[in-house]
């Protein structure tokens, strides 16, 4: 996954950047939980102009001691057809 030049931390500053004026295009996006590495990890699909939801990112959380300690975002820049199967995802959501 390419870098972005962007550093949120803490709760409220990634709630905050998650609902305004964060990513609008991710509205509507449905998750659905897996694993990786033995971390919770989500598939995040945004809405599909055809219908239903497409695949966009693995979200991968780091835990610990209760807590969230870092997100990692795989986007679909990968090859998405390969890559949500092996996590047990679908490849589209109906609506």
């Amino acid at each position: 996954m390419p870098s972005f030049a962007k550093w949120i931390r803490g709760a409220s500053n990634i709630g905050a950047f998650m609902l305004e004026p964060g990513p609008r295009g991710c509205r509507g996006s449905r998750l659905v939980p897996t694993s990786a590495n033995g971390c919770p990890a989500f598939g995040q699909y945004r809405p599909d102009p055809a219908g239903g939801h497409a695949p966009r990112a693995l979200q991968v959380l780091e835990v610990s001691t209760g807590q969230i300690a870092g997100m990692s975002f795989f986007l679909n820049f990968l090859d998405v057809d390969r890559l949500f199967p092996q996590f047990g995802l679908p490849l589209h959501l109906d609506s």
